[in-house]
Order: structure tokens, then sequence, then C-alpha cells
């Protein structure tokens, strides 16, 4: 079940079992920013789902999404710059020109 944290700050954290991701939303401009995606159970599809879900609602309600895709966290275990692009690249993201 996925479900929806607002913290103090107004940020929104999406959880889904053990997988979560944080999204900074701007009503003025109807646009989020994603952040943090993380996972506890890695390359077992839980980050993919989840973020089909979050590109879902965002298609179905017109919020822009976009991020910044670098690496965070210990590097062991982590995705480098080009696997994250790849991913990000699944879900319709693409890469603004420097």
């Amino acid at each position: 079940m996925t479900e929806l944290r607002i913290k103090p700050d107004g940020r929104s954290v999406i959880v889904n079992g053990s997988t979560s991701i944080e999204i900074f939303m701007d009503s003025k401009t109807n646009t989020g920013r994603l952040s943090s995606l993380f996972s506890v159970i890695r390359n077992q599809g839980y980050a993919t789902g989840l973020m089909q879900e979050i590109c879902d609602w965002a298609d179905e309600n017109d919020v822009y999404l976009w991020l910044v895709a670098k690496p965070y966290g210990t590097p062991h275990g982590t995705l480098n710059p080009q696997q994250l692009v790849n991913f990000y690249n699944r879900f319709g993201f693409t890469q603004k020109p420097a």
C-alpha cells in the first residue's frame, strides 16, 4: 500500500513498503521535484514500481516532475550517474542541455 506522509517542513514523502521518495511540490507552477529515491531491498523492482506509480499520478494530474540525477549515500550499492540517468529515462525523464 502506498501512503503519503507530509513532514513538518512541507516535504512530502511517498512510501510503499521499504521504498520511499521525497517530492517537493510547487502548487503555483504545478511542478514537483523528486529527491532521495531509496529502497531498502535492492534489485527487486520496488523503486521502479514506486517511480511508475508517481509518474502515472503526475500524468493523470498534469503535474510536471523534475529531478537531478545524482548518487547519494554510501558508494557501496549506489548507482553511478549514468546508471541513474538510464533508470530515470525509462520513465520519460530527459536530460536538460547544459
